[in-house]
């Protein structure tokens, strides 16, 4: 143990000193698969080259990677891609597997790689690091373990059984070193096919749920363990025996290993269906209604977590919406059996989105699903974390701009921002909207909020970005272009508001609360307001008996000048309303009448 210890600490000095002439190297690991579900090492293989992009031209924030065109970055849930600890912060990317050329536009030829920063991602290393040798892998979904005594990282996911095929089985990839480059990997059987995604569980072990095909219309769900020093996988446990041929699955582990929280959607019945492990996975009960049977349709998109040192689970999930006319129907919705009486409370919809709440400026630019990125909503891919001292719960997801491409031929599609919320009560009531991006004609998607090192007033973020919305590599038709992959740590109460509007940077005399336009109104109004100075602005909306019913702006920052927000009383009763600006020392309450 030892000279290994040591023949892996001199090769990891000898990788730092030539970090600027060197490519990424590491060895693809033969598996051979056993009748129990182990597996173990057949040969090893030296593999090709990767070139690290390094371009003067990239975005503030991008992570070295090889030259990418994968756009398409999800299998249904959100990818656990990004972790933090300390002044550490490892990034995952989906990566096209051939450098020298462009891809073709199918999603398997790919190569899970990773950087690294030791200094907060102030810088990174040199190249990326591949995790699957030659053999096409996807869906990086990461975490930081210990072996040996050593840091390094797992990744979980989907390994190609050949590089020209869709077929898959759940896989787990062990980094020898974390920095090192040099991966052993290991799958489940072909009958556990397409996609693995684990979570941390303890100090030896990750486990997650994976499919099993049992006919064309009952897939299995079942929940398996990786034990990352033995490098062996349990006897996988059933879950649930039919699952309406679905393959999106969600799943995360409590603090103390001992609950077990797994989900997929239905994708005949547009639902979610849930099981929970009280001991660690040996057995599972359920079903557990997500939300009432009433509720908006579940689409693909959610991510789930546990509250940190607690047994409260918690899901973000997106619905599916619909194009003609229905605009209430997409939504950000957050679940958790121990609030609200169970029933889902909204993090997004279109009264809190100013290009969703002008009716006529979404349905002019916005009418089917071809408008936008595939499996995309509205509203898609939450992304759900807590901060380390379980005081804040965050939610990032994307948002469709008014923007759209101009390309000269086939369909153009909507470009896409980042936006985030937080919640001071454990997911029952939620922020006011802000801005993790907001630029014209850039396409900002699949937000990946990390599970570790947030704090009470910043968080960790990383996302892809190009200028070409649409996808490429899911046959959308759209242009091949460069991916970039962002990474950044903001402080919450730094982002814009996106309720509160610029009108005029003019200095206006004083503080003024405007009369709303139009009033009457049915079902939408505009409040204007000035700033003599940047405040702390609330806006709050009551009915005739002095109950709340929305909060417009909630203590955002705001600079000076004329502002406005929008106001939408769609799920209100006709009659009278009063709004409330509160800004530095002045405040002011005025009428407004809505009639329907």
């Amino acid at each position: 143990m030892l000279k290994i210890f040591q023949t892996l600490c001199l090769l990891f000095l000898v990788t730092a000193l030539f970090a600027q002439d060197r490519s990424v190297v590491t060895k693809k690991v033969g598996i051979q698969k056993l009748d129990n579900c182990e597996t173990v090492i057949n040969s090893f293989q030296p593999l090709f080259n990767h070139p690290t992009l390094h371009n003067r031209f990239a975005p503030a924030g991008t992570v070295p990677f090889p030259i990418n065109y994968n756009d398409y970055a999800t299998n249904g849930n959100n990818m656990r891609k990004l972790f933090v600890l300390g002044d550490t912060v490892v990034v995952a990317q989906d990566i096209n597997g051939d450098n020298t050329n462009p891809p073709p536009p199918i999603v398997y030829p790919s190569r899970v790689q990773y950087n690294v920063s030791y200094n907060g991602g102030l810088t990174w290393l040199t190249d990326a690091l591949n995790t699957g040798g030659s053999t096409a892998n996807r869906w990086p979904n990461i975490f930081p373990i210990y072996v040996s005594g050593l840091r390094t990282l797992i990744s979980t996911g989907r390994l190609y059984i050949t590089n020209t095929s869709t077929a898959g089985q759940g896989t787990a990839f062990v980094e020898q070193l974390l920095g090192l480059g040099s991966f052993n990997f290991y799958s489940l059987p072909t009958r556990f096919y397409r996609d693995y995604f684990g979570y941390i569980k303890n100090s030896t072990t990750i486990g997650g749920v994976i499919p099993a095909g049992t006919g064309a219309a009952t897939d299995s769900l079942f929940y398996a363990e990786f034990n990352f020093v033995t490098n062996t996988f349990s006897t996988p446990v059933l879950i649930a025996p039919a699952m309406n041929t679905s393959y999106r699955t969600y799943s995360a582990i409590s603090s103390d290993g001992q609950r077990v929280f797994a989900a997929w959607h239905d994708q005949v019945a547009y639902v979610l269906n849930a099981y929970e492990s009280t001991n660690g996975g040996a057995s599972f009960t359920g079903p557990i209604a997500v939300g009432p049977a009433t509720q908006d349709s579940a689409w693909l998109m959610a991510d789930v977590v546990y509250k940190p040192n607690s047994t409260q689970r918690c899901m973000a999930y997106s619905t599916l919406g619909s194009y003609d006319g229905y605009r209430s129907r997409s939504k950000i919705l957050f679940w958790s059996p121990t609030i609200n009486g169970g029933n889902p409370t909204v993090i997004a919809d279109f009264t809190k989105y100013p290009f969703m709440l002008d009716s006529v400026a979404f349905f002019t630019a916005f009418d089917n699903t071809t408008d936008v990125q595939y499996s995309f909503r509205p509203f898609s891919v939450p992304s759900l974390s807590w901060s380390d001292d379980g005081t804040v719960l965050y939610c990032a997801f994307n948002a469709v701009q008014p923007d759209t491409s101009t390309y000269s031929t086939g369909t153009n599609y909507h470009f896409q921002d980042i936006l985030i919320s937080k919640s001071l009560d454990n997911g029952a009531t939620w922020s006011p909207l802000r801005y993790v991006t907001h630029t014209a004609k850039v396409d900002e998607l699949y937000p990946s909020v990390s599970k570790t090192g947030n704090t009470s007033t910043t968080f960790n973020i990383t996302w892809n970005q190009s200028n070409s919305p649409g996808s490429y590599t899911f046959t959308q038709n759209a242009p091949i272009d460069t991916t970039y992959t962002i990474f950044k740590k903001l402080v919450f109460s730094d982002l814009p508001p996106v309720g509160i509007t610029n009108i005029s940077s003019q200095v206006p005399t004083s503080y003024s609360l405007m009369q709303n336009y139009p009033n009457p109104f049915n079902p939408t109004t505009t409040i204007r307001f000035t700033l003599p100075k940047a405040s702390l602005v609330t806006i709050k909306v009551y009915n005739i008996a002095g109950q709340l019913v929305e909060i417009l702006a909630n203590n955002e920052s705001a600079s000076i000048g004329t502002k406005e927000v929008k106001f939408s009383g769609e799920n209100l009763s006709s009659g009278i309303y009063f709004y409330t600006l509160e800004a530095g020392n002045f405040k002011e309450t005025k009428k407004m009448m809505l009639i329907k």
